[in-house]
C-alpha cells in the first residue's frame, strides 16, 4: 500500500513538471495533512504525512479549503470502531490562482457511499468594491512628494491641536490621491510599457549596433529600473512583509503571497440570524447590513455603576485634571511617531479565569461576569468561551459546569500561541502539533514552481524568526524528524 501511494506522489510530480499551464486536481488522495483531520482509531503520526506534504510542495500546489462538514470519509462501523477522515480535497497551482481568483469547495451530504461528494466553483474576482486611501511607501522616492506634503500641511487650520492634525491628515490624503492618479499614473502599467520599450530598443541595438542606440537603451533601462523599484515596493507593502530590506526584490514571490492572502480574506458564506447559511454575494451583503443595522439600533443599555464602588480611589482630583487635559503638540507627535508605519495596534482579548471545582465558586464567577456586563455594556461571547477541567472529571460535574456557566467544555491537549497545553506526561502526539506548525510555515512559502533561490533564502529568515522555538523543548525523535524536513527543503 505504501509503495502504491509513493508511486502516486511521484507520478503527480512528473505530470506537474511537464505542465506549464494552470491546473487543478481533486479527489480521494487517501492521505491527511493534519492530525485534526482524523477522529477515531489510533492517533495519527505526522511522519505518515510527510511524503504527501513534500509532493504538494514540489508541485507548488495549494489547498483550496472547504465549507461544510470537516470530514469526507467514514468507515461506517459501529461507534467504538468508527473513523472519520478528510481524504478528499482540491489543489490548485499558482497559475490557476492567477486566472481564477475566487475558488471554493463545498462538502455535500453522503448518499450511499463512504465518501462525501464535493462541489467546486471557480470564477474571476470582481473588482466592484470601494477604494480606500492607503499611503504607499514608494511615494517618498518620487521628487514631487515632499512638495505635495508641504503644500497640504501649510494650509492654515484653526482649532485645537488634535482637530488640526485630523484636518491636515484628511487634506493630505486627498492631495496625495489626486497627485498619484494624475501625476504618477498606474505604476503597474508603467512597468509593462517601459519593459516593452527596453525590449524593442534592445532588438534594434542588436540589429544595428550603434553607440547612439546603446545610449538610448541605457536611458530607457534606467527608467524601467525606476518603475520596477516602485512596483516591487508596492507589492512588498501589500504582502505585509516586514523583514525585507531595501533591494530585496522578487515580484513573482510577492504576487504569490498576495494571492494567498486575498484567498483567505474572501467570505464564501455567512449564517443569518435564523441559523441558515447564505452563499450568494448579494445575499451575504444584505445579511451583513441587516445585522449591523440591528446592532447599532439597539436601545441604549441601562448601566449599573455600583460595581465601581468596590474600586479604591487612587486617582486624585489633580491627577484627573491632568488626564482630562487635551494633549500637547509634542505629546501628539510622540504618539504618532511611535506607531507602526504598516500596521494597526489592537488589544489582546484572551482572558483566563481560574476557579475551584465547587459549583458555588463557578456561580460566583459568573455573577461577577454578569455584573461586569451590566456595568460596561459589553457582552461575553459564549460561542468563543469555553472551560477546561481535569481529565478525570466526571460527566455529571462537566454538565453542571455547562449549565452554570453557559459555556461548552474543551479537552486537553490544545494549542495556545503555538505551544501545546496538556496535563500529565509529555506525549509524541503533542509535539506533532508543533511540527505541523513548522511544516505549514515552510510549505506556505517554499514553492518550487517559483524557481527563485533568493526568495527561499528570504523564507528561511522569515520562518525562523517567526517560530516559537524558545517556548518548548522538543523530544529528540521529533527533532530528528524536523531536521529531515529541513534537509529535504534545503
Amino acid at each position: 500500500m505504501e509503495g502504491a501511494i509513493q508511486d502516486l506522489w511521484n507520478s503527480l510530480e512528473q505530470v506537474n513538471s511537464i505542465i506549464s499551464e494552470p491546473w487543478c486536481i481533486g479527489g480521494d488522495f487517501n492521505a491527511i495533512m493534519d492530525p485534526d483531520e482524523k477522529i477515531g482509531g489510533k492517533p495519527h503520526r505526522m511522519y505518515k504525512s510527510l511524503d504527501f506534504i513534500n509532493c504538494l510542495d514540489n508541485c507548488g500546489a495549494r489547498d483550496v479549503g472547504f465549507t461544510g462538514p470537516k470530514f469526507t470519509w467514514c468507515n461506517n462501523r459501529r461507534p467504538k470502531e468508527r473513523i472519520w477522515k478528510r481524504l478528499d480535497r482540491v489543489f490548485i497551482n499558482d497559475l490557476w490562482a492567477q486566472r481564477f481568483q475566487d475558488n471554493s469547495v463545498r462538502h455535500l451530504v453522503r448518499t450511499g457511499s463512504d465518501h462525501r461528494p464535493f462541489l467546486m466553483k471557480c470564477s474571476k474576482l470582481s473588482q466592484d468594491r470601494p477604494n480606500y486611501f492607503r499611503f504607499l511607501n514608494c511615494w517618498v522616492k518620487i521628487l514631487d512628494f515632499y512638495e505635495v506634503v508641504k503644500e497640504a500641511w501649510d494650509i492654515p487650520v484653526h482649532g485645537n491641536d488634535m482637530w488640526r492634525l485630523q484636518f491636515k491628515l484628511k487634506t493630505l490624503s486627498r492631495k496625495l490621491t489626486h497627485w498619484s492618479r494624475h501625476d504618477i499614473g498606474d505604476i503597474h502599467k508603467q512597468v509593462t510599457i517601459w519593459e516593452e520599450k527596453v525590449q524593442n530598443l534592445e532588438e534594434f541595438d542588436i540589429n544595428h549596433n550603434t553607440a547612439a542606440g546603446r545610449e538610448e537603451v541605457n536611458k530607457v533601462h534606467a527608467k524601467y529600473t525606476k518603475w520596477m523599484g516602485l512596483h516591487d515596493s508596492i507589492l512588498r507593502q501589500k504582502a505585509h512583509i516586514k523583514c525585507f530590506k531595501e533591494g530585496d526584490k522578487n515580484s513573482k514571490y510577492f504576487h504569490c503571497l498576495l494571492r494567498n492572502n486575498r484567498s483567505k480574506l474572501q467570505i464564501k458564506r455567512i449564517k443569518n440570524n435564523k441559523g441558515k447559511w447564505v452563499q450568494n454575494k448579494e445575499k451575504i451583503a444584505k445579511v451583513t447590513v441587516k445585522h449591523f443595522e440591528a446592532l447599532f439600533n439597539l436601545p441604549e443599555p441601562v448601566l449599573d455603576h455600583n460595581i465601581l464602588e468596590c474600586i479604591p480611589k487612587v486617582i486624585t482630583d489633580l491627577d484627573n485634571t491632568k488626564l482630562s487635559k487635551l494633549p500637547l503638540q509634542e505629546e501628539i507627535k510622540e504618539a504618532v511617531f511611535s506607531l507602526s508605519a504598516n500596521s494597526t495596534a489592537g488589544p489582546d482579548d484572551d482572558i483566563e479565569i481560574f476557579s475551584s471545582r465547587g459549583t458555588k465558586s463557578i456561580k460566583l464567577v459568573m455573577k461577577q461576569i454578569k455584573k461586569y456586563e451590566l456595568s460596561s455594556g459589553q457582552k461575553v461571547n459564549n460561542e468563543e468561551s469555553f472551560f477546561l477541567t481535569a481529565p478525570k472529571a466526571s460527566a455529571t460535574r462537566i454538565n453542571k459546569m455547562r449549565n452554570s456557566s453557559g459555556f461548552m467544555d474543551k479537552k486537553f491537549s490544545f494549542t495556545y500561541l503555538g505551544c501545546p497545553i496538556y496535563v500529565g506526561r509529555k506525549k509524541i502526539k503533542y509535539i506533532d502539533i508543533m511540527l505541523l506548525i513548522l511544516l505549514k510555515q515552510f510549505s506556505n512559502f517554499w514553492k518550487d514552481t517559483l524557481q527563485i533561490s533568493f526568495g527561499e533564502c528570504i523564507n528561511v529568515k522569515r520562518s525562523i524568526s517567526g517560530a516559537h522555538g524558545e517556548t518548548y523543548v522538543i523530544p529528540k525523535q521529533r527533532a530528528e524528524l524536523a531536521s529531515g524536513v529541513w534537509r529535504n527543503k534545503a
